[in-house]
């Protein structure tokens, strides 16, 4: 298993930003399927600047249905 966050770096406003291809050309490459997940809460209990260390609070996980990347090319992959 494989860890990516497709954005590269995580916005301080809290914004979803635009998605590096890095994560999908490994994976359209190997044919692994992508999971998405969702990470809920944890913006507001991160540091905005410097080390991200973690306060305490709620976070929550939206663990969505794998996306397929056999066969397919980075472009179809990332518009998914």
């Amino acid at each position: 298993s494989v860890l990516f966050f497709p954005e590269g770096t995580r916005k301080v406003q809290g914004v979803l930003g635009e998605f590096k291809k890095g994560a999908f050309f490994v994976a359209s490459n190997t044919g692994a399927p992508i999971t998405p997940i969702t990470i809920r809460g944890a913006r507001s209990l991160m540091s905005p600047r410097g080390f991200p260390s973690m306060g305490w609070g709620t976070v929550t996980l939206r663990i969505h249905p794998p996306v397929q990347t056999k066969g397919r090319d980075v472009e179809a992959v990332m518009a998914e």
